[in-house]
């Protein structure tokens, strides 16, 4: 989902062009290309998005995009309050305020992280020389010396771009009376581990050489408290690094116990 000034005229103009066909769903005209999940690579349009834009729906101020019509579908009615969305959970909203404002944004459950980080499977499938992976698991794996996170229950992973400098933005939400704490001491353990981080998926390049790790910050909500670790982009860095290190599972930096 995009949403602010947008020329919906032109955009309209250009997915016609590119061969999309159009549908209506409760007065919203969707713009579509292909089955649902279809990807064509003989399609320039399915081609440059891989999928994942075969349904477009314009609205004055917003474009929600999707690979199936579905999700598009569920995204407007959620948009237009005809169904619950995450809008109506306390802490998906507390996640949402602490990482604003963002150009992009993903939600990932703790559960789905962790085994997304797990230090047993991405450190064996990684192409690292055998001596980087062997730090990596003296650091990450079990046994390992170095602290564990606690139990994060949401991670935000998102991107902040003001128009001269980009951000990478990490944060973990914690639940429970002790969250605040919980937050304030896995705040400086995380933000360690950005420091000196190894990404994976570029034979361990020193996450130095890419980002500027931020102070931590900790926000409360009724329910627990939210950590937020900004990372500032060199020069060098491309801002699709954000949503990268998660379609790759480069996220050791958050693997627990």
């Amino acid at each position: 989902v995009w949403e602010g000034p947008v020329d919906i005229q032109e955009v309209a103009n250009r997915v016609t062009a590119l061969g999309y066909t159009t549908g209506k769903y409760r007065g919203v005209t969707i713009y579509q290309i292909g089955d649902d999940y279809e990807v064509d690579l003989a399609n320039e349009a399915m081609k440059l998005t891989i999928g994942r834009l075969n349904r477009v729906a314009l609205e004055e101020g917003r474009i929600t995009a999707a690979p199936a019509t579905e999700l598009v579908e569920r995204s407007l009615d959620a948009a237009a309050d005809r169904v619950d969305s995450l809008a109506d959970r306390p802490e998906y909203v507390a996640l949402a305020r602490a990482l604003e404002p963002v150009q992009g944004v993903v939600f990932l459950s703790g559960d789905r992280a962790r085994e997304m980080a797990d230090p047993s499977v991405v450190l064996r499938l990684s192409h690292l020389p055998p001596a980087v992976v062997e730090k990596l698991k003296e650091r990450y794996g079990p046994g390992g010396k170095a602290p564990f996170l606690h139990t994060y229950a949401l991670v935000g992973i998102g991107l902040r771009d003001d128009g001269e400098k980009q951000w990478v933005l990490v944060a973990l939400l914690y639940e429970g009376e002790k969250a605040k704490a919980i937050a304030e001491e896995d705040g400086h353990l995380l933000t360690d581990r950005l420091k000196d981080y190894l990404f994976l998926a570029q034979k361990g390049r020193p996450a130095s050489e890419v980002w500027q790790v931020g102070e931590p910050t900790v926000t409360e909500y009724e329910g627990g408290a939210v950590v937020l670790v900004p990372l500032q982009l060199n020069r060098n860095a491309l801002p699709r690094l954000w949503k990268q290190i998660i379609y790759r599972r480069d996220i050791l930096f958050l693997s627990g116990k």
